[in-house]
């Protein structure tokens, strides 16, 4: 299932914020991402009950032995600049900017995987590098 927030830089931390369940922290991945991303994110599509091999490898190997109950899907934050929509019957993502064929990767700044944990939520991320600001 997939949720479409494009809006601006703070409105969409927020609508991450209340597009994840608590186990993902989302108060606090929000706050991570608004401080790390520059303003040039200004949409993000949240796909929920992602598999990500990496956490589903850790998930079997230790959070599935534990007394406490964990998730086993996590939520992928898909980030886009201003140009991007997304049409929910359709699932289409598609640009204002038509004209090459490959138009929507320039308009993709990459994807953060969120693990249902609580404590260190933030998992696997591919981020271009012209997106993030400097520490």
């Amino acid at each position: 299932m997939y949720l479409d927030t494009s809006c601006s830089t703070s409105r969409s931390h927020q609508s991450t914020r209340e597009s994840a369940a608590e186990e993902f922290d989302p108060d606090v991945v929000a706050g991570r991402l608004a401080a790390a991303l520059s303003p040039a994110v200004k949409g993000v599509l949240v796909e929920h009950n992602y598999i990500d091999k990496d956490y589903r490898s850790t998930y079997y190997g230790f959070y599935a032995k534990k007394g406490k109950r964990y998730g086993a899907n996590c939520v992928r934050l898909h980030l886009f600049d201003a140009t991007v929509t997304y049409d929910a019957p359709t699932l289409r993502i598609q640009t204002s900017d038509s004209s090459r064929k490959n138009a929507l990767t320039d308009h993709y700044f990459g994807y953060v995987v969120l693990r249902p944990t609580t404590v260190a939520t933030i998992g696997r991320s591919v981020i271009a590098p012209g997106i993030r600001r400097a520490p």
